[in-house]
């Protein structure tokens, strides 16, 4: 027995006509199918550490991370906020010398013909090749771009902008 399929018996046809469950299933299913996911590799990760029988040192099953970090907790985040502390720090500076930087192009023509090379090239050298200034005590380098983008911002605060806003739109 064969069922032909026609424009009269497709009108009964079950029909998925509930957006909010198809909707509720694809959120939980962007939730749920990351963490399976995550879970099965790091289900592999262990049973690959274990069935090859790496060391620990090499590639440290997940069961021994979550051991050390109970065990030795305390010292780690001691360390782990320094390495994170130190880079947030520089960050910071760097900002401020980019926006001080940033003002005296703007209000100086003098110091934009004399320092707007050196910015870019800063820019473009590799960190590697030549330290740039923004570099810190651990040698790391810290967010240069920003300057030359807080010195574009500075200029499109021109004289007349505010008359432009009010004619024109921002």
């Amino acid at each position: 027995m064969s069922i032909i399929l026609t424009t009269e018996n497709m009108a009964d046809a079950p029909v998925n006509a509930d957006p909010s469950r198809r909707e509720r299933r694809e959120r939980l299913l962007s939730w749920v199918m990351p963490l399976i996911t995550l879970g099965a590799a790091i289900a592999f990760w262990e049973w690959a550490v274990q069935h090859w029988q790496i060391p620990h040192f090499l590639i440290p099953a997940p069961s021994l991370i979550v051991q050390t970090l109970i065990k030795d907790g305390p010292s780690l985040m001691i360390s782990a906020w320094f390495t994170v502390k130190l880079p947030f720090f520089s960050l910071t500076l760097a900002i401020m010398g980019d926006v001080l930087l940033g003002a005296l192009f703007a209000l100086s023509r003098t110091v934009e013909m004399s320092l707007f090379p050196f910015a870019v090239i800063l820019q473009v050298t590799p960190v590697v090749a030549i330290p740039p200034p923004d570099t810190d005590l651990c040698g790391q380098h810290v967010c240069r771009p920003v300057d030359l983008r807080v010195y574009r911002g500075v200029l499109s605060n021109s004289i007349g902008y505010g008359d432009r806003v009010a004619v024109c739109g921002p």
